[in-house]
């Protein structure tokens, strides 16, 4: 080996030194980025399945308030189709009721008038005889 002056052998084992310290630094660095990598791929992994059971959890409710939004319209013209049945039986009874009062007036009149008849009847026969 030849010959190195002192200085040359302090900056020989100065750059060594500074070689491992850099050396060390870069692995020191590329363990805390690993880490943080991890941290973060962990982080994302935790977000993305949150936010996949939040899109399921939606998808479910869309679909019940669809089911629900159609047995309300079908309940809705159940009650439509039952509302105009009570209107149209309605309007029946009182039409009946409306003759049953008028053939009641009719009868009412037409005995009054037989009864009348049977009166003039019986006076004209008091006065024949």
């Amino acid at each position: 080996m030849p010959f190195l002056s002192p200085n040359l052998l302090l900056i020989n084992y100065l750059f060594t030194v500074i070689c491992k310290y850099l050396l060390m630094c870069t692995v020191l660095v590329c363990l805390c980025m690993k880490s943080k990598y991890e941290a973060l791929k962990e982080e994302y992994a935790t977000y993305s399945r949150v936010l996949q059971e939040t899109e399921d959890a939606l998808q479910r409710v869309n679909v019940e308030r669809t089911h629900c939004t159609n047995e309300l319209n079908e309940v809705m013209r159940d009650m439509e189709m039952q509302y105009r049945e009570k209107v149209r039986l309605e309007d029946e009874v009182l039409e009946k009721i409306r003759l049953q009062l008028t053939a009641d007036k009719a009868a009412e009149y037409s005995a009054k008038i037989v009864r009348r008849l049977r009166e003039r009847t019986k006076d004209l026969e008091t006065q024949v005889c």
